[in-house]
């Protein structure tokens, strides 16, 4: 039995996910990404942690069309800008080679993937909104978060 590969990665606190080209942050509120920079990302989670260069990226996003690299680079910033990656954590800048996503230090795959869909439908630990009571988001958020970035490396795999 082969297990599908994951649609939904948290990088840096945003939800990303890949089947419905989405990003949301903390809040739950859609980050707005163009086409094609949603494009360059997904690219970039594909090969997560291997650099990719700026070739590959034009012909995997824009394949046959004449774009200048300026494209490329404005699309990298704008995954920056969304992903609040302000110091290249995320999006590493790999000088005249290319970029490389650089993934969490690795709960399982298929608890990060649970974990972010629970938090991106309505912010509330599992089983609470059965019960219907109210939870601080805030500390369960911190601890989610920590454990994301602890182990949510696997979701890549």
């Amino acid at each position: 039995m082969s297990s599908s590969p994951p649609t939904m990665f948290v990088l840096n606190g945003v939800t990303v996910d890949v089947s419905s080209e989405t990003l949301r942050d903390k809040s739950n509120s859609t980050i707005a990404l163009r086409h094609q920079t949603f494009a360059v990302l997904r690219h970039l989670l594909e090969n997560a942690d291997r650099v990719v260069t700026k070739d590959e990226l034009m012909r995997a996003v824009w394949n046959g069309i004449a774009v200048t690299d300026d494209s490329l680079v404005q699309c990298i910033h704008e995954i920056r800008a969304a992903l609040n990656d302000g110091r290249q954590a995320v999006v590493e800048t790999v000088p005249r080679r290319g970029y490389r996503l650089v993934r969490p230090s690795s709960a399982g795959p298929r608890m990060a993937t649970i974990l972010a869909a629970e938090l991106a439908a309505d912010g509330r630990p599992p089983g609470e909104a059965e019960r219907g009571a109210a939870v601080p988001i805030g500390p369960y958020r911190q601890i989610v978060d920590r454990l994301l970035v602890q182990h949510a490396g696997r979701v890549f795999s």
